[in-house]
């Protein structure tokens, strides 16, 4: 899973390096080898709240608050019994920093009386630069 993951979000960046010419780095210029060794797909824990929370707002998606990620991951009802696990997301880390996140959000629906859970993206900023 996160293999697939990584290399979805690196053809991401590799995208946007195209689109972008006036951006100082060259991913595509990385070996694959080189770009797993130290680009890398990890679950998202409370405690990244300060990184993603800049990474968002440098990629223009405003500001968050700890208090959202509470009422999002803590208190959520769709998680409060248990019966599923908290999960934040995903962050993308390059040298040791987070370079892109993709959240969800856990939901429940109600289907022909039947309780149905689900979870929604929410919050996918990547960082326009990730070097070798």
């Amino acid at each position: 899973m996160g293999n697939k993951l990584t290399n979805a979000v690196l053809r991401r960046i590799r995208a946007r390096e195209v689109d972008s010419p006036a951006l100082s780095f060259n991913v595509a210029s990385c070996t694959q080898k080189e770009m797993s060794r130290r680009t890398f797909v990890r679950e998202a824990q409370f405690s990244d709240f300060t990184d993603v929370s800049a990474l968002g707002k440098r990629q223009g998606q405003g500001p968050d608050s700890i208090e959202n990620w509470e009422r999002l991951w803590r208190s959520n009802p769709a998680i409060r019994d248990g019966k599923a696990p908290a999960r934040i997301g995903w962050v993308l880390e390059a040298s040791e920093e987070v370079v892109g996140f993709l959240g969800g959000i856990p939901l429940l629906y109600e289907y022909k009386g039947k309780t149905l859970r689900a979870v929604s993206p929410w919050s996918q900023p990547i960082a326009p630069r990730v070097t070798c």
